[in-house]
């Protein structure tokens, strides 16, 4: 994300935060000394000016910027792949040129949204009416402003600001446009390490970014008796997946007609989430039953 100061962007970010999208701000490193309870690897990363240029001549950063002499600011490649490989889905609020050079790095694996308030007059009573700023630095904002605006084209995503509440939503449209998500339509009877290995290696190389473990009450295939309560093997899947960032479980299927068809379940997910575009995984079906002998496990607290 990318803006000019007073366009909003922060508070639409806050709201994304909070919209079950499993996304995480990147830690950024600095120059400057940590302030007040501020600790390395939390809010910053911090090191030394000799330290920052020498990770500079390392090109070690996916940007950086000299504030003034000897305070820098930048994003450490390492840092993000690190999140990336937690499956996080990373956030930058970032300057324009920022923004433009993580876009360039990433490439489609990127989106880029600058977010801009519907005219220069209205961004001035915004900041006039802060009460914060002296007329000669609300001037000065305004003119970088203006040179920020002419970076616009270069986003993936304009969101023009004009009702906080309908940029929000459209904001949020579009990261979900953006990211993909992957529907494992299963009995999970139960889930069991090839279930995961399958939807970890589609996160990694197939640019999945979270999985939906949906569990099937009834599959057409399979009778009844073979099935180990529904409430179990649902639980089960929760249990399995709950370390894992990008996946969840969903019991989408208990609230549609059974037996469960995948046509069914496919128009269902169209219509609740329209929005959306869903990456089906499927797989051929063998008849062997590793489980056979088995009862069911307890599940912990019941």
């Amino acid at each position: 994300f990318s803006a000019p100061s007073g366009s909003g962007k922060s508070t639409i970010i806050n709201y994304l935060l909070t919209q079950n999208l499993n996304l995480a701000f990147s830690i950024s490193a600095t120059s400057r000394p940590p302030r007040g309870t501020e600790k390395h690897g939390v809010e910053y990363f911090f090191l030394t000016p000799e330290e920052f240029r020498c990770r500079i001549e390392n090109n070690e950063f996916l940007e950086y910027e000299e504030v003034y002499k000897d305070r820098y600011y930048g994003t450490l490649k390492e840092q993000v792949e690190k999140q990336l490989e937690k499956g996080q889905n990373v956030v930058f609020d970032l300057d324009v040129v920022g923004g433009c050079n993580i876009k360039k790095y990433y490439g489609e694996r990127a989106l880029s949204i600058f977010v801009q308030p519907p005219s220069i007059e209205e961004l001035r009573c915004r900041l006039t009416g802060r009460g914060t700023d002296e007329p000669e630095v609300i001037e000065c904002r305004i003119a970088k402003a203006e040179y920020e605006m002419t970076f616009a084209p270069q986003f993936d995503r304009v969101i023009v600001n004009d009702d906080l509440e309908a940029a929000k939503a459209e904001t949020l449209k579009v990261i979900k446009e953006f990211l993909k998500t992957g529907i494992f339509s299963g009995s999970f009877n139960p889930v069991h390490i090839g279930h995961l290995a399958l939807a970890n290696y589609l996160c990694e190389y197939e640019g999945l970014d979270e999985i939906w473990f949906m569990v099937s009450p009834q599959n057409p295939l399979k009778a009844g008796t073979e099935l180990w309560p529904d409430d179990l093997r649902l639980r089960l899947v929760e249990l399995a997946t709950e370390e894992y960032p990008r996946f969840r479980s969903s019991d989408f299927e208990f609230h549609l007609p059974r037996p469960s068809y995948s046509v069914h379940t496919l128009e269902k997910l169209h219509e609740t989430y329209p929005e959306r575009d869903f990456y089906l995984i499927i797989g051929s079906h063998h008849q062997r039953k590793p489980y056979s002998y088995l009862s069911p496990p307890r599940i912990p607290g019941k």
